[in-house]
């Protein structure tokens, strides 16, 4: 009696992935990057638009308590006519070009530096008070998929 070993369950031949195989592979995660990488950046500008615009948008309520009120806006944290959050913020600076009640605007500047995109670098968009239609919002950046449609 033959004693047969554990080569016949061995499968001999090649093992592994072929050249052209991984080739194949790498060219589609190559497609698959070229694609996602340009939508991520675009992603990135239109949150950090939107995060400034939310900060501006959140501070209009108590802008239109101290206009009605007849105070003279500002930005200095304690004053009588505080907006609700100072100049300096995370991407840029919220200034006020009119402080009066007739026509008070609230502006927002994106930094020129590292970390904002080069689309929003010295852009940004400014709330302006129609006492007629309440707070209307205008942007300097002319680009739609990056502007809401609430800011045009």
């Amino acid at each position: 009696m033959k004693k047969q070993g554990l080569n016949k369950y061995v499968k001999h031949g090649q093992g592994g992935f072929t050249l052209i195989e991984l080739l194949i592979v790498v060219a589609i995660i190559g497609i698959l990057a070229a694609i996602a990488i340009p939508r991520y950046q675009d992603y990135i500008v239109r949150s950090q638009f939107s995060s400034a615009l939310s900060t501006v948008r959140g501070v209009l309520t108590q802008s239109e308590d101290n206009v009605l009120n007849g105070r003279t806006l500002t930005v200095t944290p304690g004053t009588a006519g505080y907006i609700g959050v100072g100049g300096n913020q995370p991407n840029g600076e919220i200034t006020l070009a009119n402080e009066d009640a007739s026509n008070a605007e609230i502006t927002f500047t994106f930094w020129s530096s590292d970390g904002i995109p080069s689309v929003l670098q010295g852009q940004g968009f400014t709330f302006a008070r129609d006492p007629d239609a309440g707070w209307n919002c205008t942007a300097t950046i002319t680009d739609d998929n990056i502007v809401p449609n609430s800011c045009q």
